[in-house]
């Protein structure tokens, strides 16, 4: 009897009711081939060996994993757990999945606690789900939270561990397979144990919204647009090239943080703000005015350094600071849950500046293949848009690359990555003065300000232009870049090819003294701990008030 190919292939699946595997070889072939891509492209190796004191070479522990891995999802975990030990925001090894599931909730942690932030009313109506903002999410399907985010945050390392924390109670309702090997093995719906604000705990079944097809194991699965386009990009030009140079921005997390990256504040402004920017959809920043105590305060919400049109923003940015330069007496910039981005975190600095200061500059880890796109970018006719100076910064780059290579382990020496020049000079108007904002100032930070925020902090902090006001940055001091994560299982790697580099040497707690921001991020002036739960059900109305007493504070030493 013939059977029909349909009976056929449900014959074959109940025979053999597992995905092909990857053999044991492939497996210790792709993990090498993962360490590998680090030994030869990651910047920051000897900072992490010596200070956080993870040694990326040291592969014994991590082989012997690998051999006795059972399934390739064994596999999959245990080559995120290897980067994300080298606590970089930066550097995470990305499944090839498209698996995401969700609920309607967002938690962050305040007061040590897994308080629900952000609720879907349009999934999760008040009259089936009564829970409200400022709830404790106790467990979820039997496992306290506590050991749900603790789960997450060992697949997504953060240059903070606070930060490493709040990503991971991020996941607790918003979990991406690219990131965590095991998110798909959940029911249809989540048993969520909720403790009320009076101290009740209550039980709810809630369902999971789900899209994509989960990766069981590496058989015949396409790997996913997200890892496929930057793998497979060829010939960059100078200016992709610069940009390669230059990027600092949070890989995706596959997880949800309110405000992160966002134009607005995840805090409501005080009573009688007047806002200006952030009411068109055409609008990057955020900003507006307040009066306090006969003062009038401006605030500018700067989200990301990665803004989609950067003439258009740096033409609307520019307008905001001539008005905020002759309408208020002093300012809030706010770059609190900032992502990242580019050289526009150089062009916003310098229009809050006004007087010479030290850019970004990076110590580059180059390879060869760095060595040859250049070469070939160079030698090639420049691409449209291309200024002398960009092109004179190319070779710059290239001669500082060329000098690296020939080292053991070598990275330039610092090296400026938004110019010909490290130090800035000042916006000049044609009659000479100077265009910036030249008020007293203060800057928002926390432990979500990342990679170009790290930068743009640093920045403003060693320029002494006003005290920074909150928690100490991420720590995301590096540039980032993509690479192919092994053939067989078909992963994709982020990591850093730099160290970013201050003006002066500092000495924070737990860290040696160093001019390399990585992992220790940049420092408040004035610390302030927002996340209480006091802050999250008030609409942060004392951290609105605390940052305001700041920024009256210097207005007030201004005029004395």
């Amino acid at each position: 009897m013939r059977l029909s190919p349909r009976l056929l292939a449900l014959t074959l699946l109940a025979a053999f009711p597992c995905f092909p595997q990857m053999t044991v070889e492939q497996r210790l072939f792709d993990f090498e081939y993962v360490a590998a891509q680090f030994a030869k492209f990651y910047g920051p190796y000897e900072w992490k060996r010596d200070v956080i004191g993870f040694d990326l070479y040291d592969l014994k522990p991590w082989l012997a994993r690998v051999r006795n891995a059972k399934t390739d999802l064994d596999y999959y975990e245990i080559a995120s757990e290897y980067v994300a030990s080298l606590q970089d925001t930066h550097s995470i090894y990305i499944l090839p999945s498209d698996f995401f599931a969700s609920i309607g909730i967002s938690v962050d942690i305040f007061d040590d606690k897994f308080l629900i932030e952000a609720i879907n009313r349009s999934q999760l109506p008040a009259a089936r789900y009564p829970f409200a903002i400022g709830d404790e999410i106790v467990s979820i399907d039997g496992k306290p939270a506590s050991e749900l985010a603790a789960w997450a945050a060992k697949y997504r390392g953060q240059g903070n561990p606070r930060a490493a924390r709040r990503f991971g109670a991020a996941a607790l309702f918003s979990r991406s397979q690219q990131i965590l090997p095991r998110a798909h093995e959940i029911g249809d719906n989540a048993t969520v144990v909720v403790r009320r604000q009076s101290g009740e705990t209550e039980t709810y079944e809630i369902p999971w919204q789900k899209r994509g097809v989960p990766v069981l194991a590496s058989g015949p699965l396409p790997t996913t647009a997200t890892a496929r386009s930057k793998a497979a990009k060829n010939s960059p030009d100078i200016l992709e090239l610069l940009a390669r140079v230059q990027r600092r921005a949070m890989p995706e997390t596959g997880v949800r943080i309110t405000g992160l990256g966002s134009r607005t504040p995840f805090f409501t402004l005080p009573q009688g703000f007047q806002r200006r920017l952030g009411t068109a959809a055409s609008h990057f920043h955020f900003s507006g005015t307040y009066v306090s105590q006969g003062k009038r305060i401006g605030y500018l919400r700067i989200p990301n350094f990665s803004p989609p049109n950067e003439a258009s923003a740096y033409f609307e940015l520019v307008n905001e600071v001539a008005f905020l330069q002759q309408n208020t007496d002093g300012l809030v910039v706010d770059i609190a849950r900032n992502s990242g981005g580019g050289c526009y975190g150089q062009d916003a600095a310098q229009l809050l500046i006004p007087r010479p200061f030290i850019s970004v500059s990076d110590e580059i880890r180059p390879s060869r293949l760095d060595l040859i796109a250049f070469e070939s970018a160079l030698n090639s006719p420049p691409p449209a848009g291309a200024e002398q100076w960009q092109i004179n910064l190319a070779k710059a780059i290239y001669a500082q690359l060329a000098q690296a290579h020939s080292e053991n382990r070598g990275r330039t020496g610092p090296l400026p990555v938004c110019g010909l020049d490290a130090e800035v000079q000042p916006l000049q108007l044609p009659d000479g003065s100077v265009f910036a904002y030249a008020k007293p100032l203060i800057v928002l930070t926390d432990e979500l300000t990342i990679s170009w925020g790290d930068s743009f902090a640093q920045i403003l902090s060693d320029a002494k232009r006003g005290p920074l006001f909150g928690f100490r940055t991420n720590g995301a001091g590096a540039s980032v870049s993509g690479f192919e994560g092994g053939s067989f299982g078909e992963g994709f790697l982020n990591l850093s090819t730099s160290l970013g580099l201050r003006t002066q040497t500092v000495q924070q707690p737990g860290f040696p003294s160093t001019r390399y921001y990585e992992n220790v991020g940049i420092w408040p002036d004035i610390p302030y701990d927002v996340m209480t739960a006091e802050n999250l059900t008030s609409g942060y109305a004392p951290y609105v008030q605390a940052f305001t007493k700041a920024i009256l504070d210097e207005i007030n030493k201004e005029v004395r």
